[in-house]
C-alpha cells in the first residue's frame, strides 16, 4: 500500500526521500504505535495512516532538523493512534449489541422518563458546543476524560509544559459551560 502512496507523488525525489524516511524510520513508528495500540493490525494502520499524512508534507519534512524531524514523525504516528483509539471507541458504542434486559420490560415511571429527556438534551446541547470548539481544545477534552492521557502525555503532544495543561483545561471547561449556558438560553 506503502508503494501505492509513494506512487501518487509526482516529484520522484520526493518519493525517493519519503521512501528512504520509511526505510530509515520504519522501526521508530511502529515502536510508537505499540505504546498505545496492542494489535499488531492496528498498529500497521497507524503507521500507514501517518505515512499518508507524511506524504502530504514531504517539502516541510525534507527542511526539518534530524531531532526535529524524529518528533515529528513520533508525535504524527502517536497522535494518529490516538485517533484510530477514538474510532474504535466510537464504533463499538455504536455497534454493541443490545442485550435482553428484563429491567426494560418494566412501565417506565414519569421521573424516568424526564431523566432521559434531560439527559438527551445534555447530550444534544454538548454536540453543538462540541462542534464550536477548535481541535486543540477538543484534543484536550478528549485526551483527558475520554482517553485519560496525563498531563505529560497531553503536554508531548500539544508541545508545551505539562504545567500549562491545567490551565488550558480550565480555559476550555469554562468556555464549554459558557457555550453551554449560551445553547440553553
Amino acid at each position: 500500500m506503502l508503494t501505492y502512496l509513494l506512487s501518487t507523488l509526482d516529484d520522484p525525489d520526493d518519493q525517493a526521500f519519503l521512501t528512504q524516511l520509511y526505510k530509515d524510520y520504519y522501526l521508530l513508528m511502529f515502536a510508537t504505535a505499540k505504546k498505545y495500540l496492542p494489535n499488531q493490525a492496528d498498529r500497521e494502520d497507524a503507521v500507514q495512516a501517518s505515512m499518508e499524512h507524511l506524504i502530504h508534507h514531504a517539502g516541510k519534512l525534507r527542511t526539518m532538523s534530524h531531532y526535529a524531524l524524529l518528533s515529528y514523525l513520533v508525535t504524527t504516528v502517536r497522535n494518529t493512534c490516538f485517533n484510530l483509539i477514538t474510532a474504535n471507541v466510537r464504533k463499538e458504542r455504536h455497534l454493541a449489541p443490545l442485550e435482553d434486559n428484563p429491567e426494560m420490560d418494566r412501565i417506565v415511571d414519569e421521573s424516568s422518563i424526564e431523566d432521559l429527556l434531560t439527559t438527551l438534551h445534555r447530550q444534544d446541547v454538548m454536540a453543538l458546543v462540541w462542534s464550536q470548539l477548535s481541535e486543540e481544545e477538543q484534543f484536550l477534552l478528549k485526551g483527558k476524560y475520554v482517553i485519560g492521557y496525563s498531563d505529560a502525555e497531553l503536554a508531548a503532544s500539544l508541545g508545551c509544559r505539562p504545567d500549562s495543561i491545567r490551565m488550558k483545561l480550565t480555559r476550555v471547561r469554562r468556555k464549554a459551560v459558557t457555550l453551554a449556558a449560551q445553547q440553553e438560553d
